[in-house]
């Protein structure tokens, strides 16, 4: 007796139901202050748990690990809301020009440069509010010095860490022309350049 396609496609249906798809679980190793350093569905030693939304809304990229923290008491997930943490997707955080204070309408910058013409040095300070900020971003800042509006023309390249830039001002001796930029990756969102 010969079944008809109506008749195998109703008992693949009805095999479908007895299937039993297993729970799907997410795990996240950490470092010892609770920073999540990879999500995995496969468990081992050291990982714990994270919940499935979290876990999803990391993969899909409207999270990301560092959105995430380990409380490493408790080994429960909790939101990191203590910390600055800034993508880089556009080209100006890839290559940012820092703009003249006379010229920017920003008032309280993150990282500020002053260029003494006649010490001829170059200091990057960090906003005082920032120093007790969880860093969890990239930490190391770059600086192209270079011609003006020109970041073909390299003068000078310095970096330093953040960590450097909160425990003290950064200074650097240099000579630069009369005009001259700055560029940077956009690290922080608001940096300023004032000339003296």
């Amino acid at each position: 007796m010969e079944k008809t396609l109506e008749q195998a496609e109703r008992e693949f249906q009805e095999w479908l139901k007895t299937i039993q798809v297993p729970e799907e679980k997410y795990y996240v190793s950490f470092d010892d202050r609770g920073q999540l350093l990879e999500l995995s569905p496969t468990f081992s030693q050291g990982k714990v748990e994270i919940d499935k939304e979290i876990a999803l809304s990391i993969y899909e990229g409207t999270s990301t690990l560092k959105s995430f923290k380990v409380n490493t008491e408790t080994l429960e997930i909790e939101k990191n809301n203590d910390l600055i943490y800034n993508n880089l997707t556009r080209i100006d955080d890839i290559l940012h020009r820092v703009i003249e204070k006379k010229w920017s309408k920003v008032e309280k910058p993150d990282i500020s440069i002053f260029y003494h013409r006649k010490q001829s040095d170059m200091t990057f300070k960090i906003n005082p509010l920032l120093k007790t900020v969880d860093w969890l971003g990239d930490r190391e800042l770059v600086f192209l010095l270079t011609d003006y509006n020109d970041p073909n023309v390299l003068y000078a390249k310095t970096k330093f860490s953040v960590d450097e830039i909160i425990s003290y001002p950064q200074i650097f001796k240099i000579d630069l022309p009369e005009k001259f930029s700055v560029y940077t990756r956009r690290i922080f969102n608001r940096y300023t350049l004032e000339i003296k």
